[in-house]
């Protein structure tokens, strides 16, 4: 059986994400890339070939014993929100940083933050982890970082810790001088919108599934042949007469499509032709298909939210509804509240006080 990777020339859609990937990672401008997409379009395969091609780029002459990159598939917590303080010593790890587990914050570090009016704020026990992550980063210099299930920094208790993970991020990619890639679900985009710092240094690779639409008709039918031939099925029924048939069970997701055909490979070989009965037999259920295709409704329309905002910037400039009328003098200032002084609304003597009161 030929293996699925001869079958990414017709992937159309993985052939320009990745590629727009690869010039990012190593000519690009921005400090963090996120590779986003739903489920089975190619997110982990993207992050092998990218692999791979790293290693093959450190191994220029000119980066002798250092890394070439470093690869970390991050946990969900077992309860509560993420643990920063585990990535860390999780990356110092995988730096082959020695001692990791008991790095101490050095002095200076903790004559800079004693500094600070209200130092409660900061734990010193963690500070020297960071420090010595960064410096490892720039020492061993590698040239990308790669952090799989990239959605997981997204599980935080409020949007404060959700900004913070991912700002603390951001710090690690420009001090330690290291591009950090994230592969991980449309979470992680909702997430990457929070801060317009982040928005601004984050590259998006968007890994689409195909469209119900003529101009993806053709591609999504060529790799129905193509895996086809791969799994070396035969079908008892013309393939492109049934196209929406096979889009219907993987709505668009060739990774769905192509673990569909596998499935079917291992149970009846090529044995017999395949009716469309014995394929539903080993397609994903009606419920599975349903929870997929709400979490794909709800990225794409997050990815299509900001298009009506980008309506406004067509308009003509200057535009007295971009600016807002300020006011040059300074505001007044706070009147000052006098505490412990009586204030009496006393008639004065020798009037007639109207209601329920006598006359004095």
């Amino acid at each position: 059986m030929n293996t699925y990777s001869n079958s990414l020339i017709e992937h159309t859609v993985f052939r320009s994400a990745y590629k727009q990937l690869k010039a990012g990672v190593f000519n690009g401008p921005h400090e963090i890339y996120l590779v986003i997409g739903p489920t089975g379009t190619g997110k982990s395969t993207a992050l092998k070939l990218l692999e791979g091609d790293l290693i093959q780029a450190g191994r220029e002459k000119s980066r002798v014993g250092l890394l070439s990159h470093v690869h970390m598939r991050l946990k969900a917590p077992p309860s509560g929100p993420f643990n920063l303080r585990h990535f860390e010593h999780l990356y110092l790890r995988n730096l082959n940083e020695p001692l990791a587990g008991y790095k101490e914050c050095p002095e200076k570090i903790r004559q800079k933050y004693a500094e600070i009016k209200n130092p409660s704020r900061y734990d010193l026990s963690t500070l020297g982890t960071e420090y010595f992550l960064e410096q490892s980063l720039r020492q061993r210099r590698p040239l990308a970082t790669l952090l799989d299930e990239g959605q997981h920094l997204a599980i935080a208790g409020s949007h404060t810790k959700l900004r913070q993970n991912l700002e603390y991020v951001k710090s690690l990619a420009n001090n330690g001088d290291v591009k950090h890639v994230l592969f991980g679900t449309y979470d992680l985009y909702a997430a990457s919108l929070l801060s317009g710092q982040i928005t601004r240094r984050t590259g998006v690779i968007h890994l689409r599934r195909y469209l119900a639409n003529e101009e993806d008709a053709p591609h999504f039918l060529g790799i129905l042949n193509k895996l086809t031939e791969d799994f070396q099925l035969s079908f008892a029924f013309d393939v492109s007469k049934q196209v929406s048939f096979f889009y219907r069970r993987c709505l668009g997701c060739i990774g769905l499509l192509k673990n569909w055909f596998h499935s079917a490979s291992n149970l009846y070989g090529n044995k017999k032709k395949l009716t469309m009965d014995d394929m539903d037999k080993v397609a994903r259920s009606g419920v599975e298909l349903a929870s997929i295709m709400r979490e794909i409704a709800q990225g794409e329309l997050l990815m299509r939210e900001a298009m009506p905002f980008t309506e406004q910037l067509d308009l003509p400039f200057p535009d007295k509804t971009l600016f807002v009328s300020v006011d040059p003098s300074p505001p007044p200032a706070p009147k000052k509240k006098e505490f412990f002084k009586r204030k009496l609304n006393r008639a004065p003597i020798g009037e007639i006080v109207t209601g329920a009161q006598s006359q004095v």
